[in-house]
């Protein structure tokens, strides 16, 4: 609630949890003037369905709940600079939704993978030129390896990698706690929105 500032975030939810992962982080985001949608994806949390009876197609759909949450902060205010932030399989629809929607202003990756229950990432990564911030524990070796060479094989000017020390874990288990690293995040947003 109250002025919107005219830039956004889309929160999107990792494997097996929901969007109530985003909690802290959403209003941390809010408490700096930014508008937030978090949703949870088809089989998870609220929605209807289950995790379990979810196919890799369905998988490829999840970019399409992602791209309601646009919609609706594009119905707040047309011209709202957005910013898409994912955690885990989140992250990976995240970068499918930022390349898809070239209105969208940046993408922040937590924890990514190469291929995450069909959602691919490697060629699109590679293609990406808006700012863009990589997140990842140094004790979560998949996503350590893959985010290491999405980094480095990926053209933006504007690009950042983050190797968390100070926690571990992987996507919002790992930024839930360690407040510098959300702190760093919501400073990365405020420079590239």
């Amino acid at each position: 609630p109250g002025k919107v500032e005219h830039r956004g975030v889309i929160l999107l939810h990792m494997a097996s949890s929901n969007q109530n992962a985003w909690n802290n982080f959403a209003a941390e985001l809010q408490d700096r003037n930014f508008e937030v949608m978090t949703l949870d994806f088809r089989g998870h949390g609220e929605s209807s369905g289950t995790e379990a009876e979810l196919k890799e197609a369905d998988y490829l759909q999840l970019v399409d709940d992602a791209a309601e949450a646009v919609e609706y902060l594009r119905d707040i205010d047309s011209d709202m600079r957005i910013a898409v932030v994912g955690a885990g399989l989140g992250a990976n629809v995240a970068l499918q939704l930022a390349q898809r929607d070239e209105t969208l202003t940046a993408a922040l990756l937590v924890s990514p993978q190469h291929n995450y229950r069909g959602v691919k990432i490697t060629k699109i990564n590679k293609q990406f030129t808006r700012p863009i911030y990589y997140l990842v524990s140094q004790t979560d070796t998949v996503s350590y390896e893959a985010t290491q060479t999405l980094y480095q094989t990926n053209p933006s000017l504007n690009k950042e990698l983050r190797v968390a020390e100070e926690a571990d874990g992987r996507g919002t288990k790992l930024i839930n706690h360690a407040p510098k690293l959300r702190d760093a995040m919501v400073g990365w947003l405020d420079l590239v929105l």
